[in-house]
Formats: C-alpha cells, structure tokens, sequence
C-alpha cells in the first residue's frame, strides 16, 4: 500500500439541519491514516496512535478489523480478524432518470479542467436518518465515507482520465429532519420503498430551491439511504434498483443529483455509487447509445457489448474496469 490519499477536501466537515458547517473530525489526521491500492482494491485507515490497528478492505472480498475485545498480547499488539464479505449488491434496472423540461444542451464542462490538471469532481454524500442512526459517532460515518470514497477513486481510475473524486462534505439527518424529498417519493401501498424515478425529480426540484453553501458548490449531491428503491409497475413493483441518477448533469444545479442504496458490504456499497457517478458523468450502460443519456453527439457504448464483461455491462471478468467506450463517453462530457 504505497498511495497515501490525500483526495478529501481539506477544509470537509458536517453539515447540520440549517446547512450550517461544523467540524467533529480531524481531517488531516484522518487522512495522514487512509491508504489504498487501486489495483487490489484496497482501502485501508491505518492508526498508529497507540497500538497498531488497521481496519478497512484488504481487497474487494475480504475485510480486516480489530477484534471487538481488542485485547493485547503481552508486546502491547491488539489482535485483528481478517473476514470475507458476502455481495448484497442488487443489478441496475432503469437507474437512469431523465429530468422533465431539462435542457439538454451540452455545457462546457471542461473548462474545470485547464490544460495539464486533473479533473475533480467533488461530492456532497447525503445521509438519510435509516442510515444515520447506524453510527454511534459522526468519527464512525466520516471513517466509513472516507473508506467508501477511497473504493469509488479506485474504480473511477480506471477511466484512465487522472479524475479525483473529492468529498466535500456529509449531510446527516434524523427521523425529525429528514428532507421532504425522501418521503415525499414512497411509492404508495408500498410506502418503504422509494420511486426511484420521482426520486430524482423531487431531489433535482429540492436543491435546485436550496442551493446554498455545499449544495451549491458540489458537483455531485449523492444521496445515500436505507430505504430500498423500486421501480414502480402498472401491477406492483420491481425492487431490483440499487441506485439511480441523472444522466450527464454533473455541475448542473438543479440536476446534479443519485442516489445509492446503502449496503453495509463495502464492494456492494461503491459499486453503486461509481455506478451513478459514471451515469452522471455521461456515461451509459455498455450496450447502449447516446440516446440513453441523452447526449446525443456523445459516442455512446454500442460498440461495447453489455456481455464483455466491464463495469457498466454485465460485470465479469472484467467487472472492476470501464470499457473503451466508456472512456470515450467520459471524455466527451470532461
């Protein structure tokens, strides 16, 4: 593990009901301790302050973590336990939502990237209250977003682009506070699950009428709930959604918006989000035109076939890489 990240936003914090911002972590201690390794998969927080612990992903099948009791040899070493994680990730069906009335119009967003820099895209993650009350701590959700953003740059490098994936900030929310866009898209007689479609909509209306502080300077809002999405039938439902996103509107404030279902699994939990970061960035399913993202001078991904195996078909032998065509895609938009 030779790359030390250094891809959160230095000046990151929490953001509270009245989008003010607050700082409860050290950032610059948290991420003297992150480490990853693209080509593994792994994501690691490393912490020397006392006994050695070492806790994250050692690639995308096994976790490691200090035992529970954190008990000590007599060298003053703290047992670890090294266990493999089990895939909870749903497929993709429909995840792609188009915004009523948007202007599709390609915008000039490279002018983010001068000449001889890297491109950037920096994240506002949105955390629901099902997911929120599942730390004790704001330090337990900031180490879990800096694990979860370090699996998305992994899988973003392979765009072969030299993108950084930035967090900016984390949003949390109660049962009391929980933005009306959430339960605003139940699905009715199925009120637990949210329509993945109207979902989008509601988020898109909401910032585009907030757009302040982070909401404002982020370049993707990513909303990350425990409450499943469906996609609403004539008769019943199909839950088979882990997420969904606006198709090439990175940057655009009032559709700048996904959302991921939260999986505890960490490959489940940052397929999903690169997923729909990639949708946001222009890129399509493997299989598909540029019609799907609605980019129509874009070269699309038919030359790709959805049974080779990438990251944006059928995930195979190749399931942690994006295709040729879309590298192409990204470029087009970037």
């Amino acid at each position: 593990l030779n790359l030390l990240v250094k891809y959160w936003e230095k000046k990151f914090g929490f953001v509270d009901e009245n989008r003010q911002l607050y700082h409860p972590v050290d950032v610059k201690n948290l991420r003297s301790k992150l480490y990853r390794n693209s080509a593994k998969g792994a994501a690691l927080l490393i912490d020397e302050d006392g006994p050695l612990t070492i806790e994250g992903v050692v690639n995308r099948k096994l976790r490691i973590a200090p035992l529970e009791s954190e008990r000590m040899d007599e060298d003053g070493r703290i047992a670890h336990q090294i266990v493999e994680e089990i895939n909870e990730e749903k497929s993709y069906l429909n995840d792609i939502v188009l915004h009523e009335k948007s202007n599709r119009t390609l915008e000039n967003v490279k002018s983010r990237a001068k000449h001889d820099h890297c491109i950037v895209i920096e994240f506002l993650s949105v955390i629901d209250s099902n997911v929120t009350k599942l730390f004790k701590t704001d330090e337990d959700l900031a180490k879990l977003m800096a694990e979860t953003s370090i699996g998305v740059q992994n899988i973003i490098d392979t765009l072969d682009m030299g993108i950084k994936v930035r967090l900016l900030g984390i949003q949390t929310f109660t049962n009391e506070t929980d933005p009306s866009y959430i339960e605003d898209s139940a699905i009715p007689k199925y009120e637990r699950y949210l329509d993945h479609r109207r979902l989008m909509m509601n988020m898109g209306t909401y910032y585009c009428e907030h757009a302040t502080g982070l909401a404002k300077s982020a370049d993707i809002i990513m909303l990350i709930t425990g409450r499943p999405l469906a996609a609403k039938l004539k008769s019943g439902i199909n839950a088979n959604v882990g997420g969904v996103a606006s198709p090439s509107d990175v940057c655009k404030q009032c559709h700048k918006v996904g959302a991921a279902r939260f999986y505890q699994e960490f490959d489940a939990r940052v397929n999903v989000i690169a997923h729909e970061t990639a949708h946001l960035i222009g890129v399509p399913h493997d299989g598909e035109g540029a019609k799907s993202i609605y980019l129509f001078e874009s070269p699309g991904a038919l030359n790709c076939p959805y049974k080779s195996g990438y990251f944006m078909g059928n995930k195979n032998l190749y399931k942690y890489k994006f295709s040729e065509c879309s590298k192409a895609c990204a470029k087009y938009l970037l």
